[in-house]
């Protein structure tokens, strides 16, 4: 008869042992929490990064073609896109109100005629919010959203200036919070990372700059009241990819509706024309060495970031996500499985 094979003896884990992997566990619950609790401030800590990039992006090539020094270049970098935003709120500050105005009141006339179709005291109720109630608590909700969001923005452009400054201090900062063995992937992480960011970023702005000409040129052929104001609207909406153009076509849509229904056809047809120049022909020829993640990722990664982390998150997502991407390709596909692609560029 075949001997029975003899059965591992299966020695228990010590005490020791039990509680070291109890309080790992419980130190990466803990650690998921707190980054949970502290989204808010991650977001706005890599929204600094974004400013920085940018402002070290512009910099460089000031300094690449004056061959000025770095600090030079990065005070007129900064003083250059304060400028621009500057000269836009003064230009088309009085422009840009008066279609938000149109929109709201389109809005408003949506809202009273879905109060209307509802018409019940409790419906009437939650979406007019005519009691005084209510609109105290939505004032107060208003103003501290408004103030919360100020101090954000005031932070994030402090932070971000100081890390364009010296960048150094935290990329280094960063790679001593891993092992020693890690620091070499680390660094060379950071460093796709930082090109893929500067590319989008090139990418991007041109996308913006030229589809706001486009919708604020074709507006003004059209007729179409407000066209500089509406290109600069839809070109700025278009810093959120996959759902930014949708947006952005809204606000076009209203003024024209308010124009007769011609007008809105011919609205619709500029908004669907633009569109597929730019998925077509602009985004391929400016974002030939960009990261491409695939669309559904990118579009998943836009929802469940705003959906999850608030309105920051949808300006944020599509870059955080190409850096969530590089950091796979680099540390996972690379490091772990020995592949080589590349890290930025068309795949």
């Amino acid at each position: 008869m075949p001997e029975k094979q003899a059965r591992p003896i299966q020695v228990p884990l010590s005490e020791g042992k039990f509680v070291r992997r109890v309080l790992i566990v419980a130190g990466i619950t803990a650690l998921t929490a707190l980054l949970w609790m502290l989204s808010g401030i991650l977001l706005l800590v890599f929204a600094s990064v974004l400013l920085a990039v940018l402002l070290r992006t512009v910099a460089c090539f000031f300094s690449a073609h004056t061959g000025l020094k770095e600090a030079s270049s990065l005070l007129i970098a900064g003083l250059l896109i304060v400028g621009l935003a500057v000269t836009a709120v003064l230009l088309f500050g009085a422009q840009l109100r008066v279609p938000f105005d149109l929109v709201v009141v389109q809005l408003q006339s949506v809202q009273q005629t879905i109060v209307s179709y509802f018409d019940t005291p409790t419906i009437k109720n939650l979406l007019s919010g005519t009691s005084l109630e209510g609109m105290v608590a939505q004032a107060l909700s208003w103003s501290t959203t408004a103030v919360a969001g100020t101090v954000s923005l005031i932070l994030a452009i402090v932070a971000g200036v100081y890390m364009a400054i010296d960048p150094d201090v935290y990329r280094e900062g960063l790679i001593k919070l891993f092992s020693r063995s890690w620091h070499s992937q680390i660094r060379a992480t950071l460093d796709d990372a930082g090109a893929a960011l500067r590319l989008w970023l090139v990418a991007q702005v041109g996308a913006m700059v030229i589809v706001g000409l486009l919708i604020g040129f074709g507006a003004l052929l059209l007729g179409i009241h407000f066209p500089l104001a509406l290109g600069l609207i839809f070109g700025l909406t278009e810093l959120v990819p996959v759902i930014g153009p949708i947006v952005g076509a809204v606000p076009v849509l209203l003024v024209a509706a308010a124009q007769g229904w011609n007008t809105t056809l011919w609205a619709i047809g500029l908004v669907i024309v633009v569109q597929q120049i730019e998925s077509n022909l602009i985004i391929p020829l400016l974002s030939r060495r960009v990261v491409h993640l695939p669309p559904a990722v990118g579009l998943f990664a836009v929802v469940a970031m705003g959906v999850v982390f608030g309105p920051l998150a949808l300006v944020l997502a599509y870059p955080l996500a190409v850096v969530i991407y590089v950091a796979v390709l680099r540390l996972y596909v690379r490091e772990t499985l020995g592949n080589s692609p590349e890290a930025s560029g068309s795949n």
